[in-house]
């Protein structure tokens, strides 16, 4: 069931990219000698410094190889790079070589924004802090003399303008995104209850859990991003017997400029990469305890349930494994008690050497598709969690419709997303939510880790007002039982085929459900 991990950004060659950097045939900047490697270089480059090579400014003393010494910075993300002592540039974050700066930027921002087609390398690329084509303005008055006028009126010089301008712009649209993000959502919180440890019905809103969810722990990582704090900042509130209807989607293309009066709750129909001509940035799998554990703590409430999710990235095959979820105990709304789960969790996935690679949360009565505060939380996210220096890390989000109106099935609807930010002339525009598809790997055995976390979530939520009743009728001749129980039966990992984790399922919330009753009495 395993997917090839191969990355479709592997498949791009690197050659030939740096056009903006190679003059036309017989001009080129020619490197010949021995020892010292004197440079000589055709009248037109001193002139107007197209076809410099990064081999160049290094001959000339311009700049030095080293480790890490340049980076880019794009939309909230850092990368970072070597500098070879041919000139060649190898990313930290897969030991990919580049024959050039725009080939190197290029990749990398593609990797954030698919949609982006060129750009100039020079004004992108960071050498030491500082723009690569300051010191491509060094290399030229060195060769015309410390009074020559730098070469700021060559078509190249302007595109390195305008390169700056949209990176900057990006960077301040999301930031502007950001801010607005916060000052919309809240994070999630518990009911009250008591803070014991997990165990009877008077223990049922329990928000302690034994420390273990975020490490960027990974081959070839050499940063963690175990410091980085989780945050949650989805709005809404504890809802009980909330009125629902059926809320159909919009298309992306429908929505134009962000409009202050727009609906947060508007649904979007997602896009496909393949309609787009693209591929996907990068493969996921996710295995079926995971899976399980999601559908579960999905089914539990008639409200919006929220949790994170730990996995592995690949850099060198651009591979995303998502291999446990940490539901949330703990509602929306409540601020102080969300930051104490999510520092519990973190520390969790510390002890577990699994990443935040992602975040799921429920529609409890419509489609998978996400609503423009769940693209907004989307992209807050994928800035968040880039992960540290040298190393990029994506970050997915998940959608489980447990009890869809427009369409009543047993097994929920699971959709996998990730939003392609906005065309950079076209900043305020929505983000576009994307499709992402993923291999389930089915898992050889159940874990305690996912018994225990089933036996806290049911605790947790039993008891209160949105608990669901699951003898109680859910659609023609089932029970809301029935249904938990055959979204469950797919999702089994292979030494439950037997049935006997869904016997264990009905004995934790129906014997559950008639031990709250006999107290309630």
């Amino acid at each position: 069931m395993a997917s090839d991990p191969s990355s479709p950004a592997d498949n791009d060659s690197c050659e030939g990219d740096d056009l903006e950097d190679v003059d036309s045939a017989g001009e080129d900047a020619e490197v010949t000698g021995s020892g010292s490697a004197r440079k000589r270089v055709s009248a037109r480059t001193v002139l107007t410094g197209r076809g410099v090579t990064m081999a160049m400014l290094l001959s000339d003393g311009i700049l030095e190889p080293g480790d890490a010494c340049l980076s880019i910075d794009y939309l909230g993300q850092k990368f970072v790079g070597d500098l070879l002592p041919n000139g060649k540039i190898k990313w930290q974050g897969s030991n990919r070589v580049f024959n050039s700066p725009s080939a190197w930027a290029i990749h990398c921002k593609k990797m954030v924004n698919p949609s982006k087609k060129s750009g100039c390398g020079w004004a992108s690329v960071k050498y030491k802090g500082k723009k690569l084509d300051i010191y491509k303005t060094i290399w030229f008055r060195k060769q015309r003399g410390a009074n020559a006028p730098s070469p700021a009126n060559t078509d190249e010089s302007m595109e390195d303008e305008e390169e700056e301008e949209e990176e900057e712009e990006g960077k301040k649209e999301e930031a502007k995104k950001t801010e607005e993000s916060a000052t919309k959502k809240e994070p999630v919180a518990k009911p009250k209850g008591n803070d014991s440890q997990p165990g009877g019905a008077e223990n049922r809103h329990d928000n302690s859990r034994p420390r273990r969810p975020v490490s960027e722990v990974t081959g070839g990582l050499k940063t963690t991003s175990a410091a980085a704090p989780l945050s949650l900042s989805l709005s809404g509130s504890f809802r009980v017997k909330q009125d629902v209807k059926e809320r159909p989607s919009v298309k992306h293309t429908s929505l134009g400029s962000r409009d202050p009066d727009q609906d947060p709750n508007t649904l979007v129909e997602y896009s496909h990469f393949s309609a787009l001509g693209k591929m996907q940035p990068f493969t996921m799998s996710i295995t079926t305890n995971c899976l399980l554990l999601m559908d579960f703590h999905c089914h539990l409430t008639t409200s919006e349930v929220v949790g994170y999710l730990g996995g592995k990235w690949d850099p060198a095959s651009q591979h995303l494994s998502i291999l446990q979820a940490f539901p949330c105990r703990c509602r929306l709304g409540d601020k102080e008690n969300a930051i104490v789960v999510e520092e519990e969790i973190r520390q969790g996935m510390m002890l577990r050497g699994l990443s935040l690679v992602g975040w799921y949360h429920s529609h409890p009565h419509c489609q998978a598709d996400p609503s423009l505060r769940d693209v907004d939380c989307q992209m807050e996210y994928q800035v968040a969690m880039k992960g540290l220096g040298a190393t990029y890390q994506p970050c997915v989000g998940f959608i489980v419709a447990p009890f869809p109106l427009s369409e009543p099935i047993v097994e929920s609807a699971i959709q996998a997303f990730w939003v392609m930010p906005p065309p950079e002339h076209k900043p305020h525009e929505y983000g576009m939510p994307m499709s992402m598809n993923f291999t389930a790997i089915q898992d050889s055995y159940l874990t305690q880790d996912v018994v225990n976390e089933m036996k806290w979530v049911s605790d947790y939520y039993s008891g209160a007002p949105d608990f669901l009743f699951f003898k109680e009728p859910w659609h023609q001749d089932k029970t809301f039982l029935e249904k938990v129980k055959g979204s469950l039966a797919k999702k089994l990992p292979k030494d439950q085929v037997s049935g006997q984790l869904l016997d264990f399922v009905q004995s934790l919330l129906v014997t559950q459900q008639g031990q709250e009753k006999q107290t309630s009495r």
